[in-house]
């Protein structure tokens, strides 16, 4: 008989998170379970990816100071909680952040996950006592399963969690390499000149992702004479902030504005390093993609990237201009080349194996 599965999400725009959890869909064998997806926005550009074989749910919840409708999205809470409960194996919520989808799974289900993408310590700037209060709110302490990217996160958590420790568990987010090979050759119609070019394909937040800190670094290294240019590909709530600030540092012909790419692997491919600055990151998924593609990585110190990279990858540096600048300067000066195939195989093989057990148990 197959096994039931339930999955919450908030949504399936562009973003790490929600390609990690396409990737993982991705990966099931239908003939053994059933699958259905509650979203809470059933809006983004991976809907499409979704494999037919599954049940998408739609909680049509809609963001509200209105009483009513407020009183509405309450209401539509409690009803999906009692027309699921018991009707699923298991049940994971895979948004840690969002209060209705992580309600949802610990009431329909026993054996139940928490995936948690980050460390929310630093994001916390390492206050206890706010995580403990966040993450009470998400309920953590009723889900049979506390599911870190990266042990990084799980570590950050342990300290204000310790008596939940027996929960825990790693397991890394399954990247489809394949696939990120396949979308690489597509064609796109943006043309590189023959300086080097670093590429930053993340959402435009400055409060997670620190975007300022390559142009700032970029404004230091074109005054020093180096010649490169920096394609940022995404965009979000900062992306005009960033618009004006390469105008007033006369950035204009070094960094170049791409915009969202619903396939962004030729721009990884294209480029001569890929560099992510963010104060935080669950498990640094850019980082690994480039790395399929052989492309060299700048990258903060996130997510367990320091022995991950440990420079045979590319270069780790620190959360701030002159760490970025120190490793653009070393990838302009030395032209970092990888010589080991990063063993993305070996890697997705064992994730496989870890997320089977943490629905099986």
């Amino acid at each position: 008989m197959k096994k039931k599965l339930l999955f919450t999400i908030y949504n399936l725009d562009l973003g790490g998170t929600e390609k990690a959890f396409i990737n993982l869909i991705k990966t099931f064998d239908f003939s053994q379970y059933d699958v259905d997806v509650l979203i809470q926005e059933k809006k983004g550009v991976f809907l499409e990816k979704l494999p037919k074989e599954v049940r998408v749910i739609d909680f049509k919840y809609k963001e509200a100071k209105n009483i009513f409708l407020r009183i509405r999205n309450k209401l539509k809470l409690i009803y999906f909680k009692k027309v699921l409960k018991g009707k699923y194996d298991f049940a994971g919520c895979f948004t840690s952040w969002n209060y209705n989808c992580a309600d949802v799974i610990v009431n329909v289900c026993e054996n139940s996950a928490l995936w948690i993408h980050e460390n929310f310590l630093s994001k916390y700037n390492g206050d206890i006592q706010r995580l403990r209060e966040f993450m009470d709110t998400q309920k953590i302490g009723r889900f049979k399963k506390i599911v870190f990217v990266s042990e990084d996160a799980k570590n950050a958590m342990k300290q204000a969690y310790p008596e939940l420790e027996d929960n825990m568990v790693v397991c890394e987010n399954y990247i489809d390499n394949k696939e990120i090979c396949e979308l690489a050759d597509e064609e796109i119609y943006d043309e590189r000149d023959n300086r080097f070019l670093f590429v930053n394909i993340s959402r435009h937040s400055e409060e997670e992702k620190s975007i300022s800190r390559i142009l700032h670094a970029s404004k230091r290294l074109k005054d020093e004479g180096y010649k490169f240019c920096v394609w940022l590909v995404g965009n979000g709530k900062d992306t005009e902030k960033y618009k004006e600030l390469v105008e007033k540092e006369h950035l204009e012909d070094v960094i170049e504005f791409k915009g969202v790419k619903t396939n962004p692997y030729p721009y990884y491919k294209i480029a001569d390093a890929h560099i992510l600055c963010s104060n935080n990151e669950g498990y640094g998924l850019s980082n690994i993609e480039s790395l399929i593609l052989d492309t060299p990585v700048i990258t903060t110190d996130v997510a367990g990237m320091a022995d991950m990279i440990n420079n045979k990858y590319g270069y780790v540096v620190s959360k701030d201009v002159d760490g970025v600048y120190d490793g653009m300067k070393k990838m302009l000066s030395e032209k970092f080349v990888i010589e080991e195939k990063y063993p993305i195989e070996e890697i997705n093989a064992e994730i496989i194996s870890k997320f089977k057990k943490i629905i099986e148990d």
